[in-house]
């Protein structure tokens, strides 16, 4: 029997994240936020100063927030506020295009605000937060679009309002623990919220950055806030990205953002986050405006709450079936912490067999004291001796960034079995009906088929789906030829008819079919007359 192999991959192995805001572990997030991946390490977004913009000044090794003005043909969708692709109107102008840096936030404007604070509330008493659709009231509170990135030194901003006449805050709040609801934080000691106060009147404008950290009670504020926090405001109008923007009627459309409705900022994530560390980090972000950075003044805009993920290398295992007692193994398709290739990853392999089976193949070591088997290779097979027909194997992946940042897979299975073997065990002929009953014989197999040899092809015998069979159809599947025999010392002259037949039996291994076919054997039937 020949040796199959299929590719199968078994899983993408979901992120294990992690971080530290003030000394708390982050919690498992539920699977009911949109996780978005901020991470663009190596690149830096710009933070043009005196006045913000968009678009890249081609300083070396620096990006902006539009990354290109090429069609967007991505799968528009906007999940918690976070846009993929593009969608006329609602998250883009028509005929907007265009890809970007990070994560982009996008909110409802105007007559589509279905999320803002109907009767105020304030910053540190969610008590008071009465969340609905209605009117902003002043277009200067009215959260357009924001953005969101981070490199593995660095956390950006980006934040757009619709109006530029007076002072607004923005706010990015940062949970460990995610939301019992869309809108509601779940704070606890250690969370970090960022305020941006846009302030803009007459001919001068500026976003003066806060910095605050929850003490249990309240959201305290750090003086003098981390040094590397700084900002910026669009001082003059500005060409607006390619997707569009809103303008201060609440459409979206093409063109120029006006002046002080732009801001951007950055900070060192290892000051916005004590103990951070950039591996598999993630939080629950939240996007907020109020009248002022006070925590008195009153709450204006939101967006729902998203699971941001700082990034890290992601295990991906494929697996491959086999119809012998090996498997294939790949890691290949794992990412590293940018999310694009699996460029500077290392892999830690572990296959676990039951006792009494033993693994081989390149780069295959062990077992170790716990009868664990390792590989480092990227992709290889394992070749297992068994101690009866199957076995089940553990696997699992860890896919290594740096050296020290891993994603660690969930353990996965894959049954390998003996090869099938067939054969004919034994051959009874009954002389009263003139037939021929064989057995075969394919331990393990679930399927059989018994197989008749036409012209040069096997072609299946009808019903013939046992481990035995009863042949005397001689005549309809072979053409007689004349021949002398003897019965005694009485000389014959007859027909003979001989046919070919096998015994094929089969199994699924997960996608494979697997099959093996025994050797054939020589039936023969005499019609004889004796002159």
């Amino acid at each position: 029997m020949k040796k199959r192999i299929g590719v199968r991959v078994l899983t993408h192995c979901s992120w294990k994240l992690f971080i530290a805001l003030g000394l708390t572990a982050l919690s498992q997030a539920p699977n009911v936020f949109a996780v978005a991946v901020g991470n663009i390490q190596p690149l830096v977004i710009e933070i043009d100063r005196p006045s913000a913009n968009l678009y890249p000044s081609n300083n070396v090794g620096y990006v902006d927030w539009v990354k290109d003005s090429f069609t967007n043909t991505d799968t528009p969708s906007l999940s918690n506020n976070v846009a993929v692709g593009i969608i006329p109107n609602v998250s883009g102008a028509t005929g907007g295009k265009g890809h970007w840096y990070g994560v982009r936030i996008v909110d409802g404007v105007d007559g589509a605000e279905q999320d803002i604070f109907l009767n105020g509330g304030k910053e540190n008493l969610t008590n008071t937060w009465n969340i609905g659709p209605g009117s902003i009231g002043s277009s200067k509170y009215d959260i357009t679009e924001a953005y969101l990135a981070n490199n593995n030194q660095k956390l950006f901003f980006g934040m757009e309002r619709r109006g530029n006449n007076g002072t607004t805050a923005f706010d990015f709040e940062f949970n460990q623990f995610a939301p019992a609801s869309p809108y509601f934080p779940n704070r606890t000691i250690g969370d970090v919220l960022f305020t941006f106060e846009m302030q803009g009147s007459g001919g001068s404008g500026s976003a003066t950055p806060h910095f605050f950290i929850w003490d249990g009670t309240k959201y305290q504020e750090q003086n003098p806030p981390p040094s590397s926090l700084v900002s910026s405001i669009n001082q003059a109008d500005i060409p607006a990205a390619p997707w569009g923007y809103v303008d201060s009627k609440g459409v979206w459309t093409l063109g120029s953002v006006p002046r002080f409705e732009f801001a951007e900022a950055s900070v060192d994530l290892v000051q916005a986050f004590p103990n951070f560390v950039p591996c598999n980090t993630k939080a629950f972000v939240q996007v907020r405006t109020r009248s002022s950075a006070t925590d008195t003044s009153d709450l204006k805009d939101t967006t729902k709450i998203f699971e941001f993920s700082f990034g890290g290398p992601l295990a991906v295992v494929s697996l491959a079936e086999s119809c012998s007692p090996q498997f294939g193994f790949d890691a290949s398709s794992s990412l590293n912490s940018n999310g694009g290739t699996n460029t500077g990853l290392t892999y830690s392999w572990n296959f676990t067999p039951p006792a009494g089976v033993t693994l081989s193949g390149t780069g295959v070591t062990g077992p170790d004291g716990g009868g664990v088997y390792h590989a480092t290779n990227t992709s290889g097979v394992v070749n297992a001796a068994l101690n009866g027909t199957s076995a089940t194997i553990f696997v699992n992946l860890a896919a290594i960034e740096g050296g020290t940042c891993s994603n660690l897979c969930d353990t996965v299975s894959m049954t390998v079995a003996n090869s099938l073997i067939a054969s004919i065990t034994n051959k009874v002929m009954d002389g009263s009906n003139l037939s021929v009953t064989l057995n075969g014989s394919s331990p393990g197999a679930t399927g059989f088929q018994w197989q008749l040899l036409s012209a040069t092809n096997w072609v299946n015998i009808a019903g013939a789906t046992s481990t035995s069979l009863v042949y005397s159809n001689f005549q309809n599947n072979a053409t007689g030829v004349v021949t002398n025999f003897d019965v005694g010392t009485d000389p014959y002259q007859g027909q003979l008819y001989e046919v070919m037949i096998r015994f094929l039996s089969t199994r699924t291994n997960g996608s494979l079919s697997c099959n093996a076919t025994s050797a054939p054997i020589k039936l023969k039937k005499i019609l004889g007359v004796d002159p």
